[in-house]
């Protein structure tokens, strides 16, 4: 019972016992209506629908009142005593006198009365229990919160599924015969045979459903009697069976030509064709001559002979600090596999930019510099890049040969002729822009101009001139 009803109770009881003092007749409280019953056993069962009524028990001569789901004798004391620390032995005490009988107590009994009821007490009144009237319509209540959404997801660790509703997660396991991994024993489910011969099943206490009995196909039609009434003139299933064969295949032979170049092909008696004999190749030197692995990063580079030099045929692609993915735009960098890295001019004489870049005199070596090129490669130097072109027809012809055959947006396409293969992966800006992808292919030499610039190619336009040095280029290596 909760505190409010318990409060209700002891206030009821409180204020009869005061009234039994008096002789006047008290209203104690308003109820739902005071109803009798014979004995106690048949009182309804205490819900909310009955919660608030008040009932008297004739054979207990009591009154007992429904809340909180249930029954509670009015006349009872319901109030739950704490338990009391053990106290001090008390001193003995003296002989006291004899007392005097006391009076006999007074019983209580309910009598009815229009509207109500009056209590009497050793025939004196003490209260009445009056029904209450029924009170006017409550206010709307206030609208409940939305509810959360819940999801379900397969828990193949416990064999069953996580259902989570506001961040509160149950496991619902698939049961079995035998312990759940989570919750009690699970439900076995049992068959049984119907009247007409289905199976009925139910799982612990609940029926799940039906197996129906089938029953037997009946025969189907072959394929000559299909084939029959799509066309009714079949009558025959041999001649049937005859029409659905191929015609015989015809066998091909090779007969050699009399002059030995080659052989003469005939099928199903009619010539298609004839097979010459190639003829032996004049030795000579490929375009692509071969590969290399730089030994460093294990890349492969394909590598090409053009007169006497032998050069890489991709732009070199090994990453050191001031090195960057050819090809991109704006502040985005490229693809490092189909356009190699750009490089600062000192990285690619390896060194660092204190040594050797924007604003420092280098004063290399005048001999080869290996810079970062693999061994047994170098970068080559303004005047190497200067054979090549000479080699190829000087300047006016030899940006055709040289450049790829795709990916020139305003040249024209390059014939690619000596396998060169130049694309055009553009140039990064000291600002960390990168430009001209599909415009220019700009390279660097070993040479430096001044302690600002340094020498570069543009191979795939046949042009030459210089850089600032901290502009970062594509590196072709040539080997030693």
């Amino acid at each position: 019972m909760n505190k409010l009803l318990w409060s209700s109770v002891l206030a009821l009881t409180a204020a009869a016992f005061l009234s039994a003092c008096g002789d006047e007749t008290t209203n104690i409280t308003e109820t739902t209506g005071l109803t009798s019953v014979d004995k106690f056993k048949n009182l309804a069962e205490c819900t909310a629908e009955n919660e608030g009524e008040l009932v008297y028990v004739k054979d207990s001569a009591k009154a007992y009142l429904c809340g909180a789901s249930e029954w509670t004798n009015l006349s009872a004391n319901n109030s739950d005593g704490k338990n009391g620390l053990d106290g001090k032995d008390g001193k003995n005490g003296t002989d006291g006198k004899n007392g005097k009988d006391g009076k006999d107590g007074a019983s209580c009994t309910v009598t009815p009365i229009e509207n109500g009821y009056k209590v009497l007490c050793g025939g004196d009144s003490v209260g009445v229990l009056l029904n209450g009237a029924k009170g006017d319509s409550g206010a709307q209540g206030v609208q409940g919160k939305s509810g959360e959404n819940c999801t379900v997801k397969a828990n193949e660790e416990k064999n069953g599924y996580d259902l989570t509703c506001d961040g509160k997660v149950v496991t619902v396991t698939n049961g079995s015969d035998g312990e759940s991994v989570t919750d009690s024993q699970g439900e076995s489910c049992t068959g049984k045979t119907l009247e007409n011969g289905d199976i009925q099943i139910s799982c612990g206490k609940d029926f799940t459903g039906v197996l129906h009995n089938g029953t037997d196909g009946k025969e189907g039609k072959s394929a000559y009697e299909i084939a029959k009434e799509e066309d009714p003139t079949i009558t025959d299933v041999a001649s049937w069976l005859e029409s659905l064969k191929g015609n015989p295949g015809t066998s091909c032979t090779a007969t050699a030509l009399s002059d030995s170049s080659g052989f003469e092909l005939t099928c199903g008696g009619n010539v298609v064709g004839t097979i010459s004999n190639g003829k032996d190749g004049s030795d000579g030197k490929g375009f692509m001559d071969g590969w290399m692995i730089d030994s460093r990063d294990k890349q492969l580079y394909r590598v090409v002979t053009i007169g006497s030099q032998t050069w890489m045929a991709e732009n070199l692609n090994y990453k050191v600090e001031n090195s960057w993915c050819g090809g991109g735009s704006g502040a985005t960098e490229g693809d490092c596999a189909m356009y190699g890295r750009l490089y600062t001019w000192a990285a690619v004489v390896d060194k660092s930019e204190d040594e050797c870049g924007y604003g420092y005199d280098c004063h290399l070596d005048t001999g080869r510099v290996q810079g970062i090129c693999p061994d047994g490669w170098h970068v080559p130097s303004y005047s190497e890049w200067g054979i090549l072109y000479t080699e190829l027809g000087g300047i006016s012809t030899c940006g055709r040969v040289l450049r790829s055959k795709t990916g020139w947006e305003y040249e024209e396409a390059g014939t690619d002729s000596v396998g060169f293969s130049v694309l055009p992966a553009g140039i990064r800006a000291p600002n960390g822009y990168f430009d001209d992808k599909g415009v220019h292919a700009y390279m660097w030499s070993a040479t430096e101009y001044d302690d600002l610039q340094a020498y570069v190619v543009l191979p795939g336009s046949g042009a030459r001139g210089y850089s600032n040095k901290n502009n970062a280029l594509s590196v072709r290596c040539l080997k030693d």
